[in-house]
């Protein structure tokens, strides 16, 4: 309704931070709405002081079960330009890249490892179609 998807605010997050920080989601329409916020603009690889980027936000969320997150890795991994190299926080006392956190989580989140070897072996996937 004519806000902007690509807002950030002063704490530098963007409404991806804020959706992958909740508890509860009803994924298809949210799905939808992620390809809404990245269609217009909306940074994936903005980084949060507090917060990392929104993948990691995601991740960190232990409310989000790998296995119920098919849908948001459909819009996800088929948006070109994600930073896997990006900073992503600290482990282990040591700056750690995105890809990093996920292969540190593999077994935890073993589909989110698998969608980003398959893109950065192949690129972004389809562009999902919602019904």
């Amino acid at each position: 309704h004519g806000a902007d998807p690509a807002l950030v605010r002063p704490e530098n997050i963007n409404a991806l931070h804020v959706l992958f920080d909740e508890r509860e989601h009803d994924y298809l329409p949210e799905a939808r709405l992620i390809q809404r916020f990245l269609d217009g603009g909306l940074d994936i690889n903005l980084r949060s002081p507090k917060w990392s980027v929104p993948i990691r936000v995601m991740m960190k969320n232990v409310y989000l079960k790998d296995w119920d997150l098919g849908l948001f890795y459909d819009v996800i991994f088929s948006h070109p330009g994600i930073d896997w190299d990006a900073y992503a926080g600290k482990a282990f006392g040591e700056p750690w890249s995105l890809k990093q956190h996920i292969d540190h989580a593999k077994e935890r989140r073993p589909e989110l490892y698998r969608r980003m070897c398959d893109y950065l072996e192949n690129g972004p996937s389809p562009r999902p179609v919602f019904s």
